[in-house]
């Protein structure tokens, strides 16, 4: 089996969490972070209660998307400002 570059995927999933809770506090929305296998959306971290709506996935990696349905409460720089810090956690994971 292939060893994914990441170091721990509970060390990532940690932060991860963290970046969603904070996310939630910040801007009131939930979000989930999902591994990328193929064509499918596998659950790896973040809001747990994931709800029915039409979510909206937006790619951080070839690995790892990030979920919400509630991404219309935000504007256009908050969600970027979103993707950028969750794919910085990801690169700094990669590195290690």
């Amino acid at each position: 089996m292939v060893r994914e570059t990441y170091s721990s995927d509970s060390d990532l999933q940690e932060k991860l969490n963290q970046l969603a809770e904070d996310i939630q506090k910040k801007y009131n929305i939930n979000v989930w972070f999902v591994k990328i296998l193929g064509k499918r959306l596998s659950y790896f971290a973040g809001e747990t209660e994931i709800k029915l709506l039409p979510a909206k996935h937006k790619k951080l990696n070839e690995k790892f998307g990030i979920v919400s349905s509630e991404w219309g409460k935000l504007g256009e720089k908050q969600m970027e400002c979103i993707v950028k810090l969750a794919k910085s956690i990801l690169e700094s994971y990669e590195k290690k």
